[in-house]
């Protein structure tokens, strides 16, 4: 999970597309 939070903390050109993407990839680990 601290890898997905390093993704979405610094906030720097993450739109939504891409936080669908990290979503996705949640999803699919659980």
């Amino acid at each position: 999970m601290d890898e997905i939070k390093l993704l979405i903390l610094p906030g720097d050109g993450i739109g939504p597309e891409t936080v669908k993407e990290v979503k996705k990839i949640i999803s699919f680990f659980n």
